[in-house]
């Protein structure tokens, strides 16, 4: 049982590690946008008003994808397992001292304690990948809009 629940901790960290590739992905994948369309879209000396709106939009999207990703990459506090101190003086030192099934049940269920905190957060998290992504997209629609209307 105490396997299990490791793994299914080291499974997490693995989907965080995983999430926060893709977040690294998301900021370049919407900064080549707003440069690559951006750059195109605005070759103008004046631009009428259905390109300024096109532009406002598509860098308010990029703004949301940033926003977004940087929410992700954000140092959170993540409950990655039982500190070592913590297990010596709550069932080695403790009086009487734990027998090793009495700790093992009890870290089991610690741990699985601390994965549904995890999953919450990392599910969280997998939200506002979604958000930068469809941000993403919708900045690659409005500049492609304001690439027609040049």
């Amino acid at each position: 049982m105490l396997e299990q629940v490791n793994r299914g901790l080291r499974q997490q960290q693995e989907a965080l590690d995983n999430l926060r590739a893709r977040a690294g992905t998301t900021v370049t994948a919407a900064s080549v946008v707003s440069t690559v369309l951006g750059a195109a879209a605005l070759t103008r000396r004046h631009y009428p008003v259905p390109l300024i709106v096109f532009t406002v939009l598509a860098l308010l999207a990029f703004a949301v994808a940033l926003a977004s990703s940087a929410y992700i990459l954000w140092p959170y506090d993540w409950a990655w397992g039982i500190s070592g101190d913590k297990l010596l003086v709550d069932y080695v030192e403790a009086d009487p001292p734990a027998d090793l099934d009495e700790m093992r049940r009890s870290l089991a269920f610690y741990i699985q304690r601390d994965m549904i905190l995890n999953r919450r957060q990392l599910d969280r998290l997998y939200s506002w990948l979604r958000v930068a992504v469809a941000s993403i997209a919708l900045e690659v629609v409005t500049w492609s809009l304001a690439l027609v209307l040049r």
